[in-house]
């Protein structure tokens, strides 16, 4: 069985404006666990909350494993979850469209459609200049073998300790079937969207710069090169 492997580098909170200086302790890092999920803390002040616990806001949508709220680094929250234009919607999150197995659709993961997630392990891990989280998820369709689980996603976070005006952020998702035969992708039309995403609270003035220059939005897949980057007031 293929093994599908996804690297995003640097999520990057920008500086809004300067806070105190870094606390003197071993590790500026927390880690506060919650019958819903985990939130980190830097030096007392919020990160990330990772949503563990399926959760959502009118029924249709139940949705768990991804990050909300995100924060920037004077505490602003960053994203979003279930805006009333798109209810499927969670902050930052990793999921796709189309999930076959022999050829025949088992669910739409992005809209959770008959696919659900359990999260089996949460290890967490901190140091001096990084936190640590370790995820084992097991993904489930209703339309599949009873709820069988068809695929285990290994998703690894890596949060690197604040500079004086920015955070980043690692993210290392690998994805192992666990059947034969079994298909992912896009979103069925000549969009093709999916993957990884972040539902951002968008600045009036946000710009879009690619390793070319300047990029301009458009609804259609664009030839950006390795890396995007966002920035706004």
């Amino acid at each position: 069985m293929n093994c599908i492997s996804l690297i995003f580098v640097s999520f990057i909170a920008l500086l809004m404006t300067c806070s105190s200086s870094p606390e003197k302790q071993k590790s500026p890092f927390l880690f506060k666990e919650t019958d819903q999920g985990i939130e980190l803390l830097e030096n007392g002040n919020p990160v990330f909350f990772y949503q563990r616990k399926p959760k959502s806001l009118t029924g249709q949508y139940i949705c768990n494993n991804y990050l909300h709220p995100l924060y920037s680094i004077n505490g602003d929250i960053l994203t979003e979850e279930f805006p009333p234009d798109h209810l499927y919607h969670r902050g930052v999150f990793w999921t796709w469209h189309q999930l076959y197995v022999e050829n025949k659709s088992i669910g739409d993961g992005w809209i959770n459609d008959g696919i659900s997630q359990e999260v089996l392990n949460v290890k967490t891990g901190k140091s001096k200049d990084r936190a640590e989280v370790n995820l084992e998820v097991m993904w489930k369709s209703s339309a599949f073998q009873n709820g069988k689980p068809f695929m285990v996603e290994h998703t690894t976070i890596i949060v690197h300790q604040r500079e004086s005006d920015f955070r980043k952020i690692d993210f290392e998702i690998t994805l192992d079937p666990l059947v034969p035969g079994f298909q992912i992708g896009g979103s069925a039309d000549e969009k093709g969207y999916g993957g990884f995403c972040a539902r951002i609270k968008l600045p009036d003035d946000l710009i879009f710069t690619s390793e070319n220059g300047p990029a301009t939005p458009q609804d259609l897949q664009i030839k950006a090169g390795p890396w995007m980057d966002f920035s706004g007031g």
